[in-house]
């Protein structure tokens, strides 16, 4: 949790940790995860490109943790080492899909295929003024593409929880 920046919908921090680390409130699981899909696509923009990148490597969700980068591939029907293609919207929400399930297990089905469709989908729309996705007007073009995203909060730490809790940075 960063509190200078601003997400949209953040409401303030989470009094769980993830590995130490103070997690991020969101106002809705559809804001939340907006902030996660952008996230994940900022990292994959600079470089990230594989699951080893993105969740195991340097500066990655868990570094050192290969095994959740495992785990997310095989949910995804690829190898640690390929690339994600974020920039396909499907390849996108099973990504972010596979790691939701990584980071929560059972109690991450209360995020639904709708709002994880919402949060990618919300990336690529045009908003009426031809300048930037809609998405990208609520967030701070200062917003750290190299923080940490841990989909974590209270659903998966309190058996299931408000998904409105889905954590960030």
């Amino acid at each position: 949790f960063d509190p200078n920046v601003k997400w949209a919908g953040l409401v303030g921090p989470s009094k769980n940790t993830d590995q130490g680390d103070p997690q991020a409130v969101f106002n809705s699981p559809e804001a939340g995860m907006r902030a996660a899909a952008k996230l994940a696509l900022n990292k994959y923009n600079k470089g990230a490109k594989t699951l080893n990148d993105l969740i195991s490597g340097p500066g990655g969700w868990t570094p050192g943790h290969t095994s959740a980068a495992a785990n997310i591939a095989k949910s995804m029907g690829i190898k640690p080492s390929d690339d994600l293609k974020l920039d396909n919207q499907e390849n996108h929400r099973k990504f972010l899909r596979g790691l939701i399930s990584q980071e929560h297990g059972p109690a991450g089905g209360k995020y639904t295929d709708d709002i994880i469709k919402g949060g990618v989908d919300s990336l690529y729309k045009k908003d009426k003024s031809n300048t930037g996705s809609a998405y990208e007007k609520m967030i701070p073009s200062s917003a750290p593409a190299d923080k940490r995203l841990s989909i974590v909060g209270n659903a998966a730490k309190n058996g299931g929880g408000d998904p409105r809790l889905t954590s960030i940075l």
